[in-house]
């Protein structure tokens, strides 16, 4: 889903700015109610001082392509059980490098951080 949000218009702010995150999401309930969990801690926005402009359903581009994929292993070693999990991207977002495999934390998930959307004042929250 994506979400777009706002402060609610003042006399101080009329136009605010809108903030826009694409989420996974079972139903269009939990989208909004994920977008004020992720703006909280983004923006200094709570439910009760904001206004969601609109909630739409996004479609995968290619829904037969693998795009991640995840591993689970579990193997016992003299001393105990272990469980490891490794993860990967087949086809990483356009503008992102793919993690070079030379340093020891080649795999380590990045923070999501606020890149301004293309042609509009929005913001979207990306991974």
């Amino acid at each position: 889903y994506e979400v777009v949000g706002r402060h609610v218009p003042t006399e101080r702010d009329p136009n605010p700015k809108a903030y826009r995150i694409k989420l996974f999401s079972k139903n269009e309930t939990n989208a909004r109610s994920r977008f004020w969990y992720f703006i909280r801690r983004v923006v200094k926005m709570k439910k009760a001082h904001g206004e969601i402009l609109s909630v739409r359903e996004i479609f995968e581009k290619h829904p037969d392509k693998v795009s991640n994929y995840g591993i689970w292993i579990r193997y016992d070693s003299r001393s105990n059980t272990t469980n490891m999990r490794l993860w990967g991207a087949m086809f990483p977002p356009r503008g992102t490098q793919t993690p070079r495999r030379t340093g020891s934390s080649s795999l380590a998930r990045t923070r999501p951080t606020l890149v301004p959307a293309s042609g509009t004042s929005s913001v979207v929250l990306s991974r």
